[in-house]
């Protein structure tokens, strides 16, 4: 790891590269420049130890530098894309989010963790390279939005009843979440549904999984063939409708408004065309 960062920064091209991502990221600002550089140092320092931290610990650290966690890992964001690696392997990890259960053993560095036992925290062993997922009857990997529904479903015995693994990434998914579902589904070769609510934030959720975060990895730990349950929109409209017009127009406009800014945030990437997000947009 060390002889990767020193690499990256003797390199005249690349430090080119360095000083025009700073240049953008900062805006000419001494103090978002600093700020780059004193994380640099607590970076380096891991890499000559062959440590690791948390996000929130590099905060404690250096929380005279910022004024919350949320500028931290912007400024780890821009490192990532200057060293072109990803966070964890500059030994910089978030905290774990997110649970797993079901019929799922998996086995990294000769440990064998069985998640049909008790749930399990999503942690970051699977972006580990011997990483492996095992499975005699799984038939599914349902991953839920919410903590409580994912844990009604385990007090309900959902798995016993229909074989499979339950994921949930208590909410917006961070990328260790993503990372294991889309190992899972490449290594098990079963299908994977999404419970999301019929809503923007549901339907945000449930697209980070399937087409990826512009943030954090882009599309790379990605499911495209993710499939949407929950309440449809044909579901929706007339009760909505019956009930409480008021209220179902304002709520069809904010609908809409979500798609509209989806539809731009789609029509950047340029692997992906407005005939997905046409088709998702049907399929609700």
């Amino acid at each position: 790891m060390d002889r990767i960062l020193e690499e990256r920064f003797e390199s005249d091209e690349k430090a080119l590269q360095t000083k025009t991502v700073i240049s953008k990221y900062g805006q000419d600002s001494a103090v978002k420049h600093a700020r780059i550089w004193v994380c640099l140092r607590v970076i380096y320092g891991l890499a000559r130890r062959g440590a690791t931290i948390t996000q929130r610990d590099i905060y404690y650290q250096l929380i005279s530098h910022f004024d919350d966690q949320k500028q931290l890992n912007e400024v780890l964001r821009c490192i990532a894309h200057i060293l072109d690696l990803e966070r964890h392997e500059f030994g910089v990890i978030a905290c774990p989010r997110g649970l797993v259960y079901g019929c799922l053993v998996f086995r990294y560095d000769d440990i064998r963790v069985d998640c049909s036992i008790q749930r399990q925290l999503v942690s970051s062993v699977v972006m580990r390279s011997d990483f492996k997922a095992e499975s005699r009857n799984a038939s599914c990997i349902l991953v839920v939005e919410k903590e409580g529904i994912f844990n009604r479903l385990v007090d309900d015995g959902f798995t016993k009843r229909i074989p499979g693994i339950l994921v949930t990434g208590m909410g917006y998914p961070p990328l260790y979440v993503r990372a294991l579902v889309h190992k899972l589904r490449n290594q098990l070769n079963i299908p994977v549904y999404g419970l999301f609510d019929h809503g923007p934030h549901g339907v945000a959720i449930h697209l980070v999984y399937k087409v990826g975060s512009r943030s954090m990895g882009g599309d790379r730990y990605s499911v495209p063939d993710m499939r949407f349950l929950g309440l449809r929109r044909s579901a929706t409209c007339g009760l909505l409708r019956t009930t409480c017009p008021s209220g179902y127009s304002s709520r069809k406009r904010t609908i809409l408004s979500s798609e509209r800014r989806w539809r731009q945030w789609l029509r950047a990437r340029p692997r992906l065309s407005c005939k997905l997000f046409m088709k998702f947009r049907r399929s609700i």
